[in-house]
């Protein structure tokens, strides 16, 4: 027996001796792997990272003031906080900078064995022997895996981190995986590697030392939020046995309440200091955020600071909320947006030590404008128009889109867009005015005829007009036409920019005659005509200025030989009070408000004409006054427009056939001849429904109702004793590249009398 037992003895001596010369053998050459290995030995100390306020108030300070960066940078624990801040904050900006982040230390945890002791077994008869924990053991068997020193945390729980199984080859890293798995549970102060030689292998054994039960959890400084508030939000709760892993998690979610759901910034961490006076007590300290002295804006010219200091809600007196910042943030930027103005940069605020929290405002501003797409037009001849916003001023999108939009009712473009390019100042762009040429000049030519019982024959006519010529924004148009019945010839030359502040001049120099045409007498019962001839030869010089963007003067000068007879038949007398051949000098004033917003296809706005025109004060055979109005107004109704027209006009005197009121034709009364009513007095009603058929507008359609008449004052019936009318549908289509606007076509029908008729004509009709 003691020589089996000596011989035992002496294997196992010579087996240990074996096993670590070559342990010490493959110590000393896997010494640089194991320097550069991220693997952990059995002795490395198992890592847990206490709480600690910078971790926890990760999500405090969203933007940090760079001039206190090299201040925070040399303090550890506002170092760690900036890395957590920049890790968490996942990009977002609530717009507050402190100068200075508050320093806080850590909060103390419960103490944590990191290394693992050593533990003796020296009992000779027992057959084992102590073992250290960092011997390896790679080619031992597992045989049995057990947890000791738990009373609280039941084995099962425990074991369910543990990976090292019985029948597994021994690994000190997955043994050390499962000793740091053990201590993230969160329970334990202390866990420790107990191993144990067997003849069959290894019994590992996990020690473990559990945490106090928590006694009370108490709160002090906070007002806003109350202690039973603060403990429901936590996990943690009294009699528990103490969790380091879910405490954490709670000061986190403290800290978090408060930054974001409450908002209260101000400070790197609402949790200031965490104490426990005794085992299973913990008290913390909140600090529930800053104070505002002030509120304080920079940058704004265009709002002055009564006017911001209304808009925010923050008050001093108020504790610093970045919720409330940052509604005052939007405030401000609906109050720059109502007001159509544009900030540059997104809004800021800087918040100082002392608590005064300042709004930085970067308005957009216009350095210089300049103009690209033009082949044709001159660039000054577009820059002209921008009449509401100048170099230097901050970007207004009403007035820059009233420019704009005076830019395309010149007709000269298919498309105008403005584009803001960025200077590399802040705050200020450069505006590129974008336009598309369209074709401005055009050449119609057309033939009609006409026979029955006056047999007027063939007409033709030729018409030239240039809206833009040779690129300056001038005009001219030249009128050629001639039948048996009609000659007319006029040429019109339109200066738009005399002077820089918009004088305008127009010429036009014209020959007519119209033969043999009807002349309503209204006298007699029923309706007859009789056949007048109208000859004349002038010119006229009309005066333009603007006096506001919306409104502008005109005043006209009218100088003409009329020769006005009446061609009497059987049936018809000469009605001798509207002929007659001399001299015709006229004078007219008239102004034009317009706030329209295309002038091609109007959808919004209000346009009203006015003039008085009065005959005899320069001379001439003739003495006459003769008054008018044209009233529009356009309401948008999504992208449909409901449109309005009124029209009226009166005279004294002995007004020539020619300048009489017409009514009749492709723009007044549709359903009716061109002309068929004339009179000295005029009354007119149009509305039309217009509604896109197709989304780019190219093609729409129309529902529309005239109502009207003309009288002479001598008339049986009055002005609205006898109103005709008509109703009917329209289309129009846009054809931009011809730059003559929309053609439309519409079918009306009489409402007195039946019939209807097709007109065709060259844009809106009104």
């Amino acid at each position: 027996m003691g020589f089996k037992y000596l011989m035992k003895q002496n294997k196992l001596k010579s087996y240990y001796l074996s096993f670590f010369w070559i342990s010490l053998l493959m110590l000393t050459f896997s010494l640089p792997v194991f320097a550069e290995s991220e693997y952990i030995n059995i002795d490395s100390p198992v890592e847990k990272n206490p709480a600690s306020m910078p971790d926890i108030a990760a999500n405090s300070v969203v933007e940090s003031n760079p001039d206190s960066m090299s201040d925070v940078a040399n303090n550890p624990v506002t170092k760690v906080s900036q890395k957590v801040n920049q890790h968490e904050s996942n990009g977002k900006n609530d717009g507050i900078i402190l100068e200075r982040p508050v320093e806080k230390s850590e909060i103390p945890l419960p103490e944590v064995t990191k290394t693992p002791e050593v533990i003796k077994n020296t009992d000779p008869n027992t057959g084992s022997i102590s073992v250290k924990p960092d011997t390896p053991f790679s080619r031992e068997k597992i045989v049995e895996v057990d947890i000791q020193g738990n009373q609280y945390v039941s084995s099962e729980e425990v074991m369910s981190v543990v990976s090292t199984k019985p029948g597994d080859t021994m690994s000190t890293e997955q043994l050390q995986k499962d000793l740091q798995g053990i201590f993230e549970l969160g329970y334990f102060t202390d866990v420790k590697f107990d191993p144990e030689i067997t003849e069959d292998g290894i019994r590992v054994i996990f020690r473990v030392l559990e945490n106090p039960k928590v006694k009370k959890i108490e709160f002090k400084g906070n007002e806003l939020v109350s202690s039973q508030e603060l403990l429901n939000l936590m996990e943690t709760k009294v009699g528990q046995i103490f969790n380091s892993s879910t405490f954490e998690k709670d000061l986190k979610t403290i800290n978090d309440y408060y930054s974001q759901e409450l908002g209260m910034t101000g400070v790197p961490t609402h949790i200031a200091e965490l104490s426990t006076p005794e085992p299973g007590v913990f008290l913390l300290n909140i600090v529930e955020g800053m104070k505002v002295t002030g509120i304080d804006f920079s940058g704004n010219t265009a709002i002055d600071t009564d006017a911001l200091r209304k808009a925010v809600s923050s008050k001093p007196g108020d504790y610093l909320n970045v919720l409330a910042v940052n509604r005052d943030l939007a405030a401000i930027s609906k109050l720059y947006d109502d007001q159509s103005l544009i900030i540059d940069q997104p809004l800021t605020a800087e918040t100082s030590p002392e608590g005064v929290v300042t709004y930085i405002i970067t308005e957009a501003r216009v350095e210089k404008f300049v103009v690209s797409g033009n082949t044709k037009t001159k660039d000054e001849v577009i820059l002209r128009e921008l009449r509401k916003i100048k170099e230097g001023d901050i970007i207004n999108k009403k007035l820059l889109s009233d420019d704009i939009q005076r830019i395309n009712n010149l007709q000269f473009f298919e498309d105008v867009s403005v584009v803001p390019k960025p200077t590399g100042k802040p705050g200020f762009f450069i505006l590129e005015i974008q336009v598309k040429e369209a074709k401005t000049g055009l050449a119609t030519a057309g033939v009609g005829f006409s026979g029955g019982a006056r047999n007027e024959g063939i007409t033709g006519s030729i018409t030239l007009s240039e809206r833009n010529l040779f690129g300056t924004g001038r005009s001219i148009q030249l009128l050629l036409q001639r039948g048996g019945l009609v000659s007319n010839y006029n040429i019109t030359y339109m200066e738009p920019y005399l002077t820089d502040a918009g004088l305008s001049v127009g010429v036009s120099v014209y020959h007519s005659a119209f033969e043999e045409q009807r002349q309503p007498i209204y006298n007699v019962s029923g309706q007859s005509y009789a056949l007048f001839t109208d000859k004349r030869t002038g010119c006229s010089l009309t005066v333009g200025q603007p006096v506001t963007d919306e409104f502008r003067l005109f005043g006209t000068l009218k100088i003409s030989q009329v020769d006005s007879y009446s061609t009497p038949t059987k049936d018809n007398p000469v009605l001798a009070r509207n002929t007659g051949t001399g001299d015709i000098r006229s004078l007219m004033f008239s102004g034009l408000y317009d706030t329209r917003d295309n002038y091609a296809d109007t959808h919004a706005g209000f346009f009203t004409n006015f003039s008085l025109e009065h005959a005899g004060w320069f001379g001439g055979d003739f003495d006459f006054s003769k008054y008018s109005f044209d009233t529009r107004k356009y309401f948008p109704i999504g992208e449909h427009t409901l449109a309005f027209r009124v029209l009226g006009g009166t005279s004294t005197g002995d007004l020539p056939l020619s300048d009489q009121f017409y009514l009749g034709g492709n723009d007044t009364l549709r359903a009716y001849e061109q002309g068929e009513f004339l009179g000295d007095r005029v009354f007119l009603f149009q509305a039309e429904y217009r509604f896109p058929i197709l989304k780019s507008r190219v093609l729409q359609g129309a529902l529309f109702f005239d109502a009207g008449n003309a009288t002479q004052r001598e008339s049986v019936n009055g002005l609205f004793d006898n109103i005709k009318s008509d109703e009917g549908i329209g289309i129009r289509v846009a054809v931009p590249a011809l730059g003559i606007g929309a053609i439309r076509v519409d079918y009306a029908i009489k409402n007195q009398g039946g019939g209807g008729r097709i007109v065709i004509g060259i844009g809106q009709t009104f």
